[in-house]
C-alpha cells in the first residue's frame, strides 16, 4: 500500500514539474514573439505541440508566428487546431487572413443539402460524447424496464423506453460513422507546396499550394492518396501533409 502511495506521489510531482516546464517554455516563446523573433518562437511552439501540450492559445500563437515567417500552411493548420479547441472570433479572423494568402486556392463543390445535413448530424458531437449518450440512454431505458418489472404501477409510458433505446442505437451508429471518418477519411493541410499526381505514371503533376485543406484517402508506396476540395483524387508526398 505504501509503495502505491509513493508511486502516485512521484507521478503527481512529475506531472506538476512537467506542467511548470511547459508553462515556462510557453512564456519564453511568447516573449520571443513579442520581441519579433518569430522563427525562434515558432520552434518553441512546435516543440510544445509535439509534446502534446494542447491549448487554443498555444495553437493561436504558433499560427501567428508561422504567419509572420511566411509559413502559410503551418499557420492555417495551427489556426484550425485552435478552433477545434475553442471557437474564437480572433482565431477565425486570422485563419481567414491566412487562407487569403494561399497562392492557388482550390474551392470545394457545395454538397447537396441532405449530405450537408447528414455531415452536420454525425459531426454534432465527438466520438466519446456519442458513446456516452448511447450508454446513458441505454442504461436509463434498462432501469425503467427493471423498475416496471418490480413495481408494475410505475407510470412511465412505453414510448419513453422505446425512444431511449432508439436514441442509444442512433448514437452508436453516429459514433461509428464519426470514428470511421476520423480514422480513415480525416482532413489535413498541405504544409509545403507539393506535386499532386493524378496517376502513378503522371509526368505532368499539378502544383498544390501550401494551406489547401484536403481529405486523406489512404497510403501506398508512392505516397498518400488525397481528395482535393473539388473532388479530384491523386497522390502527394506524405511529408507535405499534416493531419488536423
Amino acid at each position: 500500500m505504501n509503495k502505491i502511495i509513493y508511486i502516485t506521489f512521484f507521478f503527481f510531482l512529475f506531472a506538476i514539474e512537467s506542467k511548470a516546464e511547459s508553462n515556462m517554455m510557453f512564456e519564453k516563446a511568447n516573449q520571443l514573439y513579442h520581441n519579433k523573433m518569430y522563427d525562434s518562437a515558432s520552434v518553441l511552439y512546435s516543440q510544445l505541440i509535439n509534446d502534446s501540450y494542447l491549448s487554443p492559445n498555444l495553437f493561436y500563437n504558433a499560427g501567428n508566428s508561422f504567419y509572420r515567417t511566411g509559413k502559410i500552411g503551418l499557420a492555417i493548420w495551427c489556426y484550425k487546431k485552435a478552433l477545434q479547441l475553442e471557437h474564437n472570433i480572433n482565431i477565425q479572423d486570422n485563419l481567414t487572413l491566412a487562407q487569403n494568402k494561399i497562392k492557388e486556392p482550390i474551392y470545394a463543390h457545395k454538397d447537396i443539402f441532405f449530405i450537408r445535413w447528414w455531415k452536420a448530424g454525425y459531426n454534432l458531437f465527438s466520438v466519446n460524447v456519442w458513446a456516452l449518450i448511447a450508454l446513458f440512454s441505454f442504461l436509463i431505458a434498462m432501469f425503467i424496464l427493471f423498475f416496471k418489472i418490480i413495481k408494475s404501477g410505475l407510470l412511465i409510458s412505453k414510448k419513453v423506453t422505446i425512444s431511449l433505446f432508439v436514441i442509444s442505437i442512433v448514437s452508436i451508429f453516429f459514433m461509428l460513422v464519426k470514428y470511421i471518418n476520423e480514422t480513415y477519411h480525416y482532413h489535413g493541410i498541405i504544409i509545403h507546396q507539393t506535386n499532386f499526381f493524378k496517376k502513378y505514371t503522371d509526368k505532368n503533376p499539378v502544383i498544390l499550394s501550401e494551406g489547401v485543406e484536403v481529405e486523406y484517402n489512404g497510403v501506398d508506396k508512392f505516397g498518400i492518396r488525397i481528395i482535393l476540395p473539388n473532388g479530384e483524387e491523386g497522390m502527394i508526398n506524405m511529408s507535405d501533409f499534416k493531419k488536423l
